[in-house]
């Protein structure tokens, strides 16, 4: 039992003084709640128990302040926070009207940020409040400043109720007044003329004025300097009154549009509230377009006002968009190339290169003449398709902007391109050329380039020419490669080639026989080669006497599509000479070799 009391007493020995340094003050609020008369007896008793000691200066300062509070009356200002509500008698009072009401309006958002802020530090204060011991020095002055924040909110706050309150009731007065006043637009077109040149007298003035600050700069004028510094403060707060002036003429104008039915006049509005630079002038401006907008969306009713506002969100959408395509990115020499100009130089010549192999499809596939060969078509589609791509292709330039004084920038690092590494690709261009103008090499003439490339040529472009081999393999050859190595062309000038059928008949056989059936085998064959041209008549040719053999070459012109595919036309004739000299028993010899033996071996 004696352990149990010792026990709790040990708690409450070790707890309550845990809890007491742990809990910090509260805040006073009796120096801010209360009736007037009651606040103002407290602050006179803390004022006259307070030393007029520079330690307590602050204290004393404080509740000076919270008595000055509680003394003036809100209602004074409250009163002067109404709009000019004299007679409304012309456009002008109704000028004078509508910014009281949006300077009320601006008063509202200040009051708003005051309270705001005041927030701020009552939060601040209640944390240094809650954190200070009842003995500390500090607590005092924080109590009272706290005291100060809340009652200088309770008068913001009646005053925002205020306006608040009577918001409603302003603009009904100001829309009434609207409908009641009539509005004379030319003598403010007259005034906004004089104001606009007043304006850019103002804008050239700043711009001497700036010339004048920076030679001062130069020369290290300080007083100067800081002399024209404030003749352009004074000058560009002219600028803001002028402007400021000049959209509410425009202002103006626009109400007496929206009067007459007419909600397309606020074009200008945007444009010179853009021109303020005072932010107190420019948020003047903004809170009077907002009325203008209010009185706008009830004459003209919210389906139409949204419809507007859809429109107009849309035009400024699109006004923006253009503006960011518009905008330069980058100069070459004096040009300047936008988005825009990228984009349509590109559909330009995408374009010009879609035109071009149509152009190309058509050539080739036209009926043009039938004593057109085939090879001047695609020269003829080639050549065309490259001329439209270039033309479009300096299109494109002109619409970036780049001219042709400007292209020789570009033609300057091209030739320095090609000095480095494009030399084998502009070879290959022009010999392309020349090969297309020179006619040497034409689709659908058989050549060979080596042993291993010949064949058909399929297409010759602008960098290389396309071959068919009789595998059907087709090899792309540089136009460079054909330009400077020799090419046989088997057709170039007529399709007739003649074929060497090289064969061989033992010793002893008629030489004459051979050379007769061989010839009469031919005649009589339908293998194709030139039979009516008596300068190209097939001949038996003796070409050597071998060790095994005579040998014998038929000379065959051989003409049409057998011209391009040599080895089937070598073995046709090869099968029918062995035919024929295996029929007329001349025998095919193969190598022999007759050996002598001087002296038998003696074993």
């Amino acid at each position: 039992m004696f352990k149990k009391g010792l026990g709790v007493v040990f708690f409450i020995a070790v707890l309550l003084p845990f809890n007491f340094i742990c809990y910090g003050a509260n805040i006073d609020q009796s120096l801010f709640k209360g009736n007037k008369s009651e606040l103002l007896k407290r602050y006179q008793e803390l004022l006259n128990n307070t030393p007029k000691t520079a330690e307590f200066l602050t204290q004393r300062t404080l509740l000076s302040a919270l008595i000055n509070i509680v003394s003036n009356t809100n209602s004074e200002e409250i009163q002067k926070l109404k709009p000019e509500t004299t007679n409304i008698k012309n456009q002008y009072d109704f000028l004078k009207l509508l910014k009281s009401i949006a300077r009320l309006e601006l008063k509202y958002r200040e009051l708003n940020k005051k309270l705001d802020q005041i927030d701020k530090k009552l939060e601040l204060l209640k944390e240094n409040i809650s954190q200070s011991q009842d003995n500390d020095k500090g607590l005092v002055v924080y109590q009272l400043q706290y005291a100060m924040y809340e009652l200088t909110k309770r008068k913001l706050e009646e005053k925002n109720r205020f306006l608040i309150s009577n918001f409603d009731k302003w603009k009904e007065l100001l829309y009434k007044s609207f409908l009641t006043v009539n509005f004379d637009i030319e003598p403010l077109n007259k005034e906004i003329k004089r104001l606009k040149s007043e304006y850019h007298r103002l804008e050239n003035l700043l711009q001497q004025l700036n010339i004048k600050n920076d030679r001062f700069a130069l020369t290290n004028d300080i007083e100067n300097m800081q002399r024209i510094q404030k003749s352009i403060e004074d000058t560009v707060e002219m600028k803001d009154k002028i402007a400021l002036k000049v959209f509410d003429d425009y202002l103006l104008v626009y109400l007496a549009g929206i009067k007459s039915g007419k909600t397309n006049l606020g074009k200008n509005l945007n444009k010179w509230m853009k021109r303020i630079n005072s932010y107190q002038l420019l948020s003047l401006a903004e809170a009077e377009n907002d009325l203008a907008f209010y009185i706008e969306k009830r004459k003209i009713g919210t389906l139409r006002m949204i419809i507007k506002q859809i429109k107009a969100e849309g035009f400024r959408i699109v006004v923006n968009v253009w503006e960011f395509v518009n905008r330069p990115l980058f100069s070459i020499g004096l040009s300047k190339v936008s988005i825009l100009g990228l984009f349509l130089s590109l559909v330009i010549f995408i374009l010009g290169i879609k035109i071009g192999r149509v152009y190309k499809i058509k050539v080739r596939n036209a009926q043009i003449s039938k004593s057109m060969a085939e090879s001047t078509k695609i020269v003829l589609s080639n050549v065309g398709y490259y001329i439209i791509v270039l033309l479009t292709f300096f299109i494109a330039l002109r619409v970036i902007g780049i001219n042709l004084s400007s292209f020789t920038v570009i033609l300057g690092a091209l030739s320095v391109g090609v000095g480095f590494g494009l030399q084998n690709i502009v070879s290959n261009f022009i010999a392309g050329i020349i090969l297309m103008l020179e006619n040497s090499i034409r689709v659908g003439d058989y050549i060979e380039i080596s042993d291993d490339i010949k064949g058909v040529v399929e297409d010759i472009q602008i960098r290389s020419t396309t071959i068919l081999t009789n595998d059907h393999i087709e090899v792309v050859v540089p136009n460079q490669t054909l330009f400077q190595s020799n090419v046989v062309n088997w057709t170039l000038t007529e399709r007739v080639r003649r074929f060497k059928i090289p064969f061989s008949v033992a010793y002893g056989t008629d030489l004459d026989k051979v050379e007769r059936v061989v010839l009469e085998a031919l005649e009589k064959s339908d293998l194709n080669y030139v039979r009516d041209n008596p300068l190209k008549r097939p001949m038996v040719i003796m070409v050597a006497m071998n060790s095994s053999s005579v040998d014998f070459n038929l000379d065959v012109w051989v003409s049409g599509i057998d011209l391009i595919h040599p080895r089937r036309t070598v073995s046709k004739f090869l099968k029918l000479i062995y035919k024929t000299l295996y029929e007329n028993d001349i025998v095919i010899p193969f190598p022999q070799m007759d050996i002598h033996i001087k002296e038998m071996p003696r074993t």
